[in-house]
């Protein structure tokens, strides 16, 4: 195959996945201080661990026994939606901070910044003792155990052996092609909630197919790289309009409460639409790099 580096021309489709695994293994376990000291850097990492671990068991599944790694998988997705929690109020404190500072003084009515910090500050704080909880229970311990037995003593099926040519560069494919397919979905929808939605999917497969082509990287080359690239753009951009989402039913909620506490709700109203004009500049973009994503050109090197 073309594409392959000269170096490891004929490489172990088993050992390349082990490799990946053995990488976001030991970051998981590197963040846990971060975590527990309330970094939120490292709580996007260890995140982002989760992910990338899931998402090699999950998108390379034909060289492991699934009945060993599926229950593992659940297990950190449910890690990572703990963690989860917790980033997105971090980063929701932050976007909402962004745009406040672009309303003019005059039209900002009562203490808007106020609340908005107290309301995130104390949904990180909540989030994250929930995280911190897990962390010192059973089912954490029993987790990290599974994970460095899954390492140590790989669950291999006989398709390990075989070249990636042959069992993973499919399975690539694969996932820029269910890329392709969540993106024209969600441009099929109709603005709102359902579109939101769709969008949303798109982005998880776009976190897939980045995955996918990064763990081949090392061993197929730029081309691996390019196409990891294009893919993060895909899925940086539908972040962004995700965190506007999740800002929009923040200030949603908060419009509501504010006539409750005596306050008013103008400048609220003010925010969710600079957030809904914000996010529909940014789909505007979207076919732009899908399709660059998801080019036939830009995947020939996973045939």
């Amino acid at each position: 195959m073309a594409g392959l580096a000269a170096e490891e021309a004929n490489p172990d489709a088993g050992g390349l996945v082990l490799r990946r695994l053995a990488d976001q293994a030991a970051q998981l376990a590197a963040q846990e201080p971060g975590v527990r000291a309330a970094d939120p850097e490292a709580v996007h990492d260890m995140r982002v661990a989760t992910r990338r671990l899931r998402s090699a068991l999950g998108t390379f599944r034909p060289v492991l026994l699934r009945a060993r790694t599926a229950p593992l998988r659940d297990d950190l997705r449910r890690v990572g939606r703990r963690l989860g929690q917790a980033r997105d109020a971090d980063v929701s404190r932050a976007g909402l901070g962004d745009l406040l500072a672009e309303v003019p003084a005059g039209l900002v009515i009562g203490p808007v910044r106020t609340r908005l910090d107290a309301d995130r500050g104390s949904a990180y704080e909540a989030a994250l003792a929930r995280v911190v909880e897990d962390l010192d229970g059973p089912d954490w311990a029993a987790l990290r155990a599974r994970v460095a037995e899954l390492v140590a003593d790989p669950p291999l099926t006989s398709a390990a052996s075989r070249g990636i040519d042959e069992v993973l560069l499919p399975r690539v494919d694969r996932a820029f092609r269910r890329l392709s397919r969540a993106w024209r979905a969600a441009r099929a929808e109709q603005s709102g909630a359902q579109r939101d939605a769709a969008l949303h999917e798109a982005r998880k497969e776009a976190r897939q197919a980045r995955y996918a082509a990064e763990t081949l990287a090392p061993v197929v080359g730029q081309d691996a790289v390019r196409s990891a690239r294009a893919a993060e753009r895909v899925q940086d951009l539908l972040g962004s309009h995700q965190d506007l989402v999740v800002l929009r039913g923040v200030l949603r909620r908060a419009a509501v409460e504010a006539p409750l506490a005596g306050g008013n709700a103008f400048t609220y109203g003010l925010l969710h639409d600079q957030a809904r004009v914000r996010a529909l500049e940014l789909e505007q973009q979207l076919p732009h790099l899908a399709r660059r994503a998801t080019r036939p050109g830009r995947r020939a090197w996973m045939r």
